[in-house]
């Protein structure tokens, strides 16, 4: 996943300076710089985030003018090492459409523009963005975070198969429109009637069917005596089939109706 990374450094004039510890000076920055540029190696070390950006934001122009470069960006973090007070410079990162985590520090006789910021993060980010966040000190909680944009983004990319009507003990096609609208993945539907034609067409004497049943059965740590080798087989048949259907069309994920679907016109749910 790519992590854009961008610092906010409008200096401040008094009384911010004195109030609020904010970054007075260039040489003030530059310096904070430096300790987020080795902050942001070792996370990049540490993880397989794709870390890229860096760049100082001091106006809404200069702000303005990067959104091309962020474009790519999955996530963009903020550091908002001082300026954080400006509205319309906060706003105009919001511009860009991307998950906004802000990072914000607070340290004995220094802090970023937390005090300032929580103001518009309150009053008017949370309420009119829902992917704007914020983390104080904590590069444990902004891994975290980024870790759960990652797993929404594999969501959004993801290609399910859905075998079967869905199921309506758990909202059945509702449910599915909600994933979709929620999370955006591709989802292909396959009736069980087509389903039931593809296990047919694989003959149960296959010889990837008979490895499958062989390597299930031996690897087990115990078989029940019900299980006699026509189940064996037809149970390894619907896992070669799905694999198939898996190969062919590239999906990530595959759900089957296995209770009132498979019961139904097989009279039990695939082992």
């Amino acid at each position: 996943m790519k992590v854009g990374w961008i610092v906010l450094g409008k200096s401040q004039d008094e009384p911010y300076v004195d109030q609020w510890g904010l970054m007075k000076t260039e040489q003030d920055l530059q310096e904070e710089y430096d300790n987020i540029e080795e902050e942001i190696d070792d996370l990049q070390r540490g993880t397989d985030f794709q870390f890229f950006g860096g760049d100082i934001a001091r106006t809404v122009p200069e702000t303005l003018d990067l959104s091309r470069k962020y474009r790519r960006a999955d996530v963009l973090v903020v550091f908002a090492v001082s300026g954080a007070g400006t509205r319309k410079l906060l706003n105009a990162l919001t511009t860009y459409g991307l998950p906004l985590i802000f990072f914000n520090k607070i340290e004995k006789d220094r802090m970023y523009g937390h005090a300032l910021y929580q103001q518009w993060y309150q009053m008017d980010a949370v309420r009119e963005f829902t992917d704007v966040d914020l983390v104080i000190n904590d590069y444990g909680k902004l891994l975290a975070k980024l870790r759960a944009y990652r797993a929404v983004k594999k969501l959004e990319e993801s290609k399910v198969l859905c075998v079967g009507e869905p199921n309506d003990f758990f909202a059945g096609g509702l449910a599915a429109r909600a994933a979709v609208d929620k999370f955006r993945p591709a989802i292909d539907y396959m009736s069980f009637e087509t389903f039931k034609k593809r296990l047919e067409e694989k003959s149960l004497e296959d010889e990837e069917v008979i490895e499958v049943k062989d390597r299930f059965l031996d690897n087990a740590s115990t078989v029940s005596g019900e299980i006699d080798e026509e189940t064996s087989l037809r149970s390894a048949r619907v896992y070669v089939v799905l694999k198939e259907l898996i190969e062919e069309n590239e999906y990530d994920a595959i759900t089957i109706n296995c209770l009132s679907g498979i019961w139904i016109w097989w009279g039990r749910p695939p082992v």
